[in-house]
């Protein structure tokens, strides 16, 4: 089937992504998003993988200016309070993330010699600063991951999408038109009809097209403790952090997201263990004030059996949604977009869902490991600890790192997944889970021993001997650097 018209229902950033990749993939492609003022944008996904670059790179984007007009801060990891007795960092611009023949030799080192937890990431991440020197030159800025003012990203996107021949409708969609075989013909509001060969829904969890095609929903739910949340503003850090924290509570976690003018914070918990009220009474005695709460939500995580049907392709939380741990969301987005644009000329629709089943799972089993908690110090906890259930793929996954660390055979097959072997060594050492002295044992049949512990002290070294700038000053050198 040629395609030469979509049509995108949704407005918001998964709408916008999507409608960019696809641009500049297929130029000569009509492109239209549909998007309604009542339903707005969820506004609450601030965080982003270090997926973005590959996006940014793609669509020929500026990192200053993505800065400047998103309200941005860099993001160069999460930082885990109270998870385990000992805080550690889940990098996303990690030092030690090489390999030989598929060994991780510089984290076997660092885990067999029982090193802090804060060693196994660069230690400018934990003192909010890059060990650069600053110039006029987006490829000296430290990283390219971001905390992003959610509002103003949505604006830069939809705004890129007009610059660059993407058609913009501001309406209410009441209907859809479906043909005799099943395929959608058009999507239709009181005034006008939009008719296209392809379809995008980015409606969120609306899941409007999914709806209308019967398309079936794969429930996550027992393999996550938490299905509610809600966000809230506290004021500017004086020194913005280089990572998002994420605390545990009492009944689930918090979170706190540092971008320009303000900080962004939410809570999520399971209704089940406790009210709105009383999760909110938490997060005040936490924050030390009366807070001003911005959104509630509810979730379910999951995903579609088929993010792409017929002649309809869902993405962002249409498609799919774990939960908000470790900011996955536009970083699927992006994966979705780019494995669609692969597959679309040969329709090779099977081949696709088979694809981001495996990136759905992928993010489901790296976000429940970060649940193998010790603490038990609340009924939500107790929970977590004893009767919350595990996929049977991080089961398995469980079993082969019993004795060894994750390699690169393990979770690295398929492209398009968001977390690999690294990521997955970062958080379970971080728990506290591997066993170090089957690990040592591991790691003394590595042969390079030697280099190894050159190759690390060397670059601590180069890292500490490196001018520093602060996270707060590289941002204001980056919006003071063009008008």
């Amino acid at each position: 089937m040629k395609v030469n018209k979509i049509a995108i229902l949704g407005g918001g950033v998964s709408g916008a992504i999507s409608a960019l990749i696809l641009k500049q993939r297929f130029p000569q492609m009509d492109i239209t998003m549909i998007m309604s003022e009542k339903i707005g944008t969820m506004g609450v996904g601030e965080g982003i993988t270090e997926h973005w670059k590959i996006f940014q790179d793609y669509i020929e984007l500026n990192s200053f200016d993505v800065i400047k007009k998103t309200g941005a801060t860099f993001k160069a990891g999460l930082k885990f309070v109270d998870w385990s007795e000992e805080d550690y960092m889940h990098s996303l611009h990690s030092a030690w993330n090489m390999n030989r023949t598929g060994y991780v030799f510089r984290f076997g080192h660092l885990i067999s010699n029982n090193k802090p937890k804060k060693d196994l990431t660069p230690h400018w991440i934990w003192e909010n600063e890059s060990p650069i020197s600053f110039y006029n030159e987006q490829s000296d800025i430290p990283v390219y991951q971001y905390h992003f003012d959610a509002k103003k990203l949505n604006t830069y996107l939809l705004d890129l999408c007009r610059e660059r021949g993407i058609n913009i409708e501001v309406d209410d969609i009441c209907d859809v038109q479906v043909s005799d075989d099943g395929d959608l013909e058009a999507l239709i509001s009181e005034s006008k009809e939009y008719q296209a060969d392809f379809f995008v829904d980015a409606s969120g969890f609306t899941r409007i097209l999914p709806q209308v095609l019967g398309m079936k929903w794969i429930s996550y739910d027992e393999f996550l403790p938490v299905n509610k949340a809600f966000v809230f503003e506290t004021e500017e850090m004086e020194e913005y952090n280089m990572f998002t924290t994420i605390t545990a509570q009492k009944n689930g976690w918090s979170w706190r997201t540092p971008v320009q003018g303000r900080t962004g914070n939410g809570y999520v918990y399971n209704s089940q263990f406790t009210s709105d009220e009383d999760a909110v009474k938490e997060m005040e005695s936490f924050c030390g004030k009366e807070l001003k709460i911005n959104k509630f939500f509810n979730f379910k995580s999951g995903r579609l059996e088929q993010s792409w049907y017929r002649n309809c392709l869902s993405v962002g939380l249409s498609a799919n949604f774990i939960e908000p741990l470790e900011a996955s969301s536009l970083g699927t987005v992006i994966q979705q977009v780019f494995c669609f644009v692969d597959y679309l000329p040969s329709w090779d629709m099977n081949t696709y869902n088979e694809k981001m089943k495996e990136v759905f799972d992928n993010s489901l089993d790296f976000i429940r490991a970060h649940y193998l908690v010790k603490r038990e110090d609340s009924e939500f906890w107790k929970y977590v600890k004893y009767k919350l259930k595990t996929p049977d793929s991080l089961k398995n996954l469980l079993n082969l790192w019993k004795n060894r660390l994750p390699n690169t055979a393990d979770v690295d097959q398929n492209q398009w997944c968001l977390f690999n072997h690294s990521n997955y060594i970062q958080v379970l050492y971080g728990l506290d889970w591997f066993n170090v002295d089957k690990i040592r044992e591991e790691y003394e049949y590595f042969p390079y021993k030697e280099v190894i512990e050159e190759d690390i002290y060397a670059r601590i070294y180069e890292e500490r001997r490196l001018p520093r700038i602060g996270h707060k000053e590289i941002i204001n050198k980056i919006c003071n650097s063009y008008e």
